[in-house]
């Protein structure tokens, strides 16, 4: 199933221009038209994005996800996902903490 480009900015909370400079650097296949020639993004894309906005918003640069997307190590993307996703999970806490903090003095 493919989904347009203003969905997938939406699903995923990144710009189009952001989609376009992924796929213009490779981390994420050549993304398709449909026969409307709108762009069309695979389910596949679609979870790729998603992983690399979870590894940027952890503090990963473009050439470290790069690195680690064409190793093809499975288990080692897993195990880095995993990672990212827990440092982003313990900012979000600390930024609920903060604005407990704040709001309960």
């Amino acid at each position: 199933m493919y989904k347009r480009i203003g969905e997938v900015k939406k699903i995923i909370g990144i710009s189009t221009r952001t989609i376009r400079y992924y796929e213009e650097i490779g981390l994420i296949t050549k993304i398709k038209r449909d026969s409307s020639n709108y762009r069309a993004i695979s389910e596949d894309d679609i979870y790729i994005l998603t992983m690399i906005t979870h590894f940027r918003s952890a503090g990963w640069s473009v050439d470290e996800i790069r690195k680690l997307l064409e190793s093809n190590n499975q288990d080692e993307i897993k195990r880095q996902y995993l990672i990212a996703l827990k440092e982003e999970r313990a900012k979000v806490n600390r930024l609920i903490k903060m604005i407990d903090n704040y709001f309960d003095k």
